[in-house]
């Protein structure tokens, strides 16, 4: 009913567009154009009507499945919107720093056979 009374709408705009062109006075024409200018505040509130209607159609459909879903967890990584957020991060010290204990040095490799280990052979036993 709603896409009826806006197509009415285009057709007489469409009529009255034509007649503006054919208008021989200027009070002709104003009062053409007046009415054009209502009809587009109409067709305007009219387009408003029907996105409200659509989201009314829609919050009455969703809503019962809304009520009765759990809300949505959040995923791993983001936070709850009812949490606070974390504090932000400490800045990062050297490991000598933070508890006084110098970082682990790795053992030296042998020399002799380039770090290899020595095949076990005869002459050994």
């Amino acid at each position: 009913m709603i896409s009826d009374k806006a197509h009415a709408i285009e057709m007489r705009m469409f009529d009255l567009k034509r007649m503006l062109d054919k208008a021989k006075t200027v009070e002709d024409r104003n009062v053409i154009l007046a009415k054009i200018k209502h009809l587009e505040d109409t067709r305007e509130r009219l387009h408003d009507e029907y996105e409200n209607i659509g989201i009314s159609i829609t919050n009455i459909l969703t809503g019962p499945m809304k009520a009765a879903l759990p809300p949505p967890s959040a995923p791993p990584g983001i936070i709850s919107p009812s949490m606070p957020p974390p504090p932000p991060p400490t800045p990062l010290t050297p490991a000598t720093h933070r508890m006084n204990v110098p970082p682990p040095t790795p053992a030296p490799t042998p020399l002799a056979n380039n770090g290899k280990h020595p095949d076990p052979s005869v002459d050994d036993f």
